[in-house]
């Protein structure tokens, strides 16, 4: 049987950039090998192919449909599991991982069902998953990444830190290890550490170029430069129109902040702008 794959693989398979060469694959390949005359057959390339997460489901099903033994029912519960999570039906995605890892526990499914607890905003939950993907795999990088996420979402910018650097020190060419990391900066008003993560996040990927700059007038406002920070938010606005609106939705969570009128919202909500963040260039799974 294959060895387990890291996080890298998996996540890159979730944002739509290649196949997945994954351990339970292999299983349900195993299993499905004598079967290739039989009904069977097309359900088990449809389980396998990973274009079509609601095809994926449907042929999963299928095979589960059959009773098969217990190692083929992992591998199907996980590559259905997986689906669930891109088709964002994170409740049964989790039930299928969850019954996936009863059989065989594995960073794949620890991973996927990490990155539904996260969908759900079950922040704990989603960190003890990724805790057991590095006790599985320490060189998973991007379990360092999502569980950084959870940590700053909930307003836990130390533990963020030291995760988002985790995977600078291991990726440091990744742009949004950067950006993330300044986030948790800037919420913990360190704002010289988060000016100087957001010049590295822009000159490693243009692409980060436009939210770079937005955050870092943000941070260059809590030091009283003004005149840096406006320079900053026009160069973004001109890359992306959409930063002039949200300057004025940040504005807005700013001013109710000081003036403590929120008595609606969970938080602080510029705390929680933060914490939550908004990376329009970016996969959602960054975007946090």
């Amino acid at each position: 049987m294959a060895g387990i794959r890291t996080m890298r693989v998996l996540l890159s398979c979730v944002r739509g950039k290649g196949m997945a060469r994954l351990i339970y694959g292999g299983i349900l390949a195993v299993f499905l090998t004598g079967m290739a005359s039989m009904a069977l057959a097309d359900p088990a390339q449809d389980c396998q192919q990973t274009k079509d997460p609601k095809l994926q489901v449907q042929g999963c099903t299928q095979i589960l449909n059959q009773s098969p033994p217990a190692s083929a029912q992992a591998a199907a519960r996980f590559l259905r599991g997986w689906a669930y999570v891109r088709l964002g039906q994170y409740d049964t995605a989790i039930t299928d991982l969850t019954e996936s890892i009863r059989i065989h526990p594995d960073t794949n499914a620890y991973g996927f069902r990490g990155l539904a607890y996260q969908g759900q905003q079950h922040y704990d939950l989603a960190i003890a998953d990724f805790n057991q993907v590095l006790h599985l795999t320490p060189d998973a990088v991007e379990a360092y990444q999502e569980r950084g996420k959870c940590f700053l979402a909930k307003g836990d910018s130390a533990d963020a830190i030291a995760d988002f650097s985790a995977l600078i020190q291991k990726k440091p060419d990744l742009a949004e290890g950067y950006i993330l990391r300044a986030r948790a900066h800037e919420l913990a008003k360190q704002n010289d550490a988060a000016i100087a993560d957001l010049t590295d996040g822009m000159k490693i990927d243009p692409l980060n170029k436009p939210v770079a700059l937005f955050y870092r007038a943000l941070a260059n406002e809590a030091k009283g430069q003004t005149d840096s920070a406006e320079a900053d938010f026009k160069n973004a606005i001109v890359l992306d129109p959409r930063l002039a609106m949200e300057r004025r939705w940040v504005e807005y969570l700013r001013s109710i902040q000081i003036d403590g009128d929120y008595a609606n919202w969970a938080d602080k909500p510029y705390d929680l702008y933060l914490r939550v963040g908004w990376v329009p260039h970016l996969p959602r799974a960054i975007a946090g």
